[in-house]
């Protein structure tokens, strides 16, 4: 099952997954060039699912949605 906020880029009979977190481009690109082969290889090595979240799950327009704060120094 795809959309354009996830890609599911392994499964796993467990039903077991990592999820990470990439939004924008800039991310992305860097994520699969230097992350992916090694995280693709921990996920069939383990029998792990993968995926990726690559837009906001909530609209800017929803009084819930907040900037997000990770990674930045306080």
């Amino acid at each position: 099952m795809e959309s354009k906020i996830h890609e599911k880029i392994f499964n796993s009979r467990k039903k077991n997954f990592i999820v990470t977190l990439l939004i924008g481009k800039k991310f992305l690109d860097e994520w699969k060039k230097y992350a992916a082969p090694l995280w693709k290889k921990y996920c069939i090595k383990n029998d792990i699912g993968l995926i990726l979240i690559k837009d906001h799950l909530i609209k800017k327009s929803n009084p819930f949605w907040k900037k997000k704060l990770y990674g930045k120094k306080c």
